[in-house]
């Protein structure tokens, strides 16, 4: 059994989508505004500010125009690697991963920070079995993100790929902590403690993974019976598993 990695390709940016809702919203906005206009209603919901029909000035509407191109000028690197993010995305489901992973490291190298990039360039790694320099990403990604469990699993598959069940096992923990309704880090801390013959600890996971996704019926099956066949047969007197 080969332990579950969640190949989940990550290209959106909730801040980026609401500041561009928030433009396209302004320009409606700036645009309708006009003296035979002066009762129309005005909303801007992504924006910090609500326009009233009564109140706006033309010296507030030009203040949210500075506002907003403060923050378009910070925001501008940040959509460059955005940019380059999805078009890399693209390029891995063509199976151009030189070029996805080229364009990820640019989006990298403008935003040091842009964990989005650091996750889909470690599949893409992963996808050239360079298992090193994708466990290295998975590591950037939990630095800037600690709460996220699926660079935890990810990394942790790589780690059992390399024979270090205990780092595994970590990792896998880590994120069942983190997403407890997931059933993969369960199933692949079972493979873990399977490898390390602590084969209750193997048999709760399993059959939680199995309670989450019926999907690993089979593979509990086929851990109970291996656990038989290693005259482990007092395992099953716990009432925690059945």
């Amino acid at each position: 059994m080969d332990v579950v990695v969640r190949h989940t390709f990550r290209c959106h940016d909730a801040h980026l989508l609401k500041l561009q809702n928030w433009i396209i919203e302004f320009a409606l906005v700036y645009l309708s505004k006009s003296p035979h206009h002066q009762q129309q209603v005005f909303y801007m919901s992504s924006a910090p500010t609500t326009l009233s029909p009564s109140k706006t000035t033309l010296e507030q509407l030009s203040k949210l125009l500075l506002d907003l191109d403060v923050e378009l000028h910070m925001k501008q690197t940040k959509l460059e690697a955005l940019c380059l993010n999805n078009r890399a995305l693209r390029l891995h489901d063509e199976g151009l991963y030189v070029d996805a992973i080229r364009d990820y490291t640019n989006a990298i190298d403008i935003d040091q920070t842009y964990g989005l990039a650091f996750y889909n360039r470690a599949i893409s790694y992963k996808a050239q079995d360079n298992t090193r320099a994708a466990m290295r990403d998975y590591s950037r990604c939990i630095e800037l993100d600690r709460e996220d469990p699926d660079s935890y699993n990810n990394r942790g598959s790589i780690y059992y790929s390399l024979c270090d069940f205990g780092r595994a096992r970590e990792d896998f923990t880590s994120a069942i902590a983190l997403n407890p309704a997931s059933p993969y880090p369960y199933f692949n801390r079972s493979l873990c403690d399977k490898q390390s013959h602590r084969l209750l600890h193997a048999l709760v996971d399993l059959r939680q993974a199995t309670n989450l996704d019926d999907g690993y019926a089979k593979d509990l099956r086929e851990l109970i019976d291996f656990i038989k066949n290693q005259n482990a047969d007092h395992l099953f007197e716990e009432d925690i598993l059945f």
